[in-house]
């Protein structure tokens, strides 16, 4: 092979990498048909996206699996995706990439540090970024508990919401807040003016803190809506319902932004629904 013939075959390569990383880039994930499970992540400068789903297996607590997969979007809008190396044999879900994509934290309900069974109870894991590749799992010691410690969210200074059925809260699950400081996490704190008796269930933060957005199942009729909590000088406003997409008898799971908090995702029967944020609320920039 000549110098020649090798430069251009080079050449034709990176043709192809970048347009490959352009295929990633530009199709929108919400054109695509893409079935999730408790879970949503786009990584904010690559738009690296990870899911969780069901992986039509059991878990080894004898429940349906639900897995991390990466996302490969295509143009004839049926994604590809695989499953990701940190996965367990038990279930798996909710990746949350954080600000500076140097780690990533998911939901899990594999047994504990030094222990070999499960009790079934979920708790925060995280993962660091190395080489875009994925460090085996660590336990967030700081935050999980014997209870259900679950969906994870970040602010742009790592403040991590998430939800639990600790005691100490207002009723089932309640939405708790932990500040890193120095690189530790703090002692998690009830945002009291977030929780109710019934459930506060997935939520996300903006990025700035601006407003939150959680779903809270009503266990008298069955009902699972989204409300939202704007910031006011510091202190959260009482909750109040969505109206604009609840619908009756339907389940709005897995409140997802996107990286400019433009977009809402929201997990609808299994599938991957879009809306517009301008379209919802009027938020300073």
């Amino acid at each position: 092979m000549t110098i020649k013939n090798l430069y251009i075959i080079l050449l034709l390569f990176y043709f192809l990498l970048g347009f490959a990383s352009c295929i990633h880039n530009t199709i929108s994930i919400c054109e695509q048909n893409l079935e999730i499970g408790n879970g949503l992540a786009i990584k904010p400068k690559s738009n690296q996206i990870l899911i969780s789903k069901p992986t039509n297996r059991k878990d080894k607590n004898n429940k349906n699996q639900y897995s991390l997969f990466e996302v490969i979007p295509t143009k004839d809008n049926n994604s590809i995706s695989k499953e990701l190396k940190i996965n367990s044999e038990y279930t798996d879900y909710h990746p949350v990439f954080s600000p500076k994509e140097d780690f990533i934290l998911f939901n899990s309900t594999r047994p504990k540090p030094n222990e070999t069974t499960s009790t079934g109870k979920v708790d925060i894991y995280y993962s660091k970024i190395e080489n875009n590749q994925f460090s085996e799992p660590q336990y967030l010691e700081v935050i999980n508990t014997e209870y259900h410690d679950s969906y994870p969210s970040l602010t742009n200074k790592n403040k991590l919401y998430f939800n639990s059925d600790r005691p100490g809260g207002k009723g089932m699950m309640d939405i708790y807040v932990s500040e890193c400081i120095n690189g530790n996490w703090q002692t998690p704190k009830l945002v009291p003016e977030l929780n109710s008796e019934h459930s506060e269930n997935d939520l996300v933060i903006d990025s700035k803190e601006r407003f939150i957005i959680f779903n809270r199942y009503v266990k008298e009729n069955n009902e699972i809506d989204l409300f939202i909590s704007f910031n006011e000088s510091g202190k959260w406003s009482s909750p109040t319902p969505m109206n604009s997409i609840n619908e009756s008898n339907i389940w709005e799971l897995t409140p997802t932004l996107s990286v400019d908090s433009k977009t809402l995702y929201l997990e609808i029967d299994g599938m991957l629904k879009c809306y517009k944020i301008n379209e919802i609320l009027s938020l300073k920039e």
